[in-house]
């Protein structure tokens, strides 16, 4: 059978390390996540916290950490990434920090775009560009301010947004809006003031 092995002198099969099954019948493979180091029918045990085994492991030390969890060797319970850190690649190794303008959970095979900065995950960020803002952790999209409105560079929130100078309303409100000044009316900043009469 495979995954067996003849048992001494006897004529019974036994499953190999790294299989399972009863005595004399077909041997499993452990499965993803389990281990077995010995001969014989005992049941294949599961990797500690944070790790994980490729199919019919058959030694604990083949129980690496998980992405986002660290160790200084394979086969122990492994360490959790902390906030504003990450690792990609599985087994031994340590956490990395965080890119500028991105941030992570514990836990974290990768870092996100904080809020008012755009890119991939992961990726390098950016600021999200003036008339722009952004309220969510990730890779999504700035959103542009309505029409004759302006926001600072790395705008975080809708409420960044407001009128241009020589627009009157309020833009930083979801169905906001900017209308210009009438004639003879004048703003020289942007935000919600009123236009102010023109002097003669």
């Amino acid at each position: 059978h495979t995954g067996s092995e003849q048992a001494g002198s006897g004529t019974v099969c036994k499953c190999s390390a790294g299989f399972t099954g009863a005595d004399g019948i077909a041997c499993s493979e452990c499965l993803a996540g389990t281990y077995k180091n010995t001969v014989g029918s005992l049941a294949c045990s599961p990797c500690l916290s944070f790790t994980s085994s490729l199919k019919g492991s058959d030694a604990i030390g083949d129980c690496i950490c998980v992405a986002g969890y660290w160790a200084n060797s394979n086969g122990v319970v492994c360490n959790v990434c902390g906030a504003d850190t990450y690792k990609t690649s599985t087994g031994i190794g340590v956490c990395t920090g965080c890119p500028a303008n991105s941030t992570s959970s514990s836990g974290s095979a990768l870092c996100k775009c904080k809020v008012g900065f755009t890119g991939a995950d992961g990726g390098p960020c950016t600021p999200c560009g003036a008339g722009e803002y952004k309220e969510t952790v990730g890779s999504a999209s700035c959103y542009g301010c309505t029409l004759n409105a302006v926001s600072a560079e790395g705008s975080t929130a809708l409420s960044n947004c407001s009128c241009a100078a020589g627009y009157t309303g309020n833009a930083g409100v979801s169905g906001g809006s900017c209308m210009a000044c009438g004639t003879g009316l004048y703003k020289d900043t942007p935000g919600t003031a009123a236009c102010s009469t023109c002097h003669t």
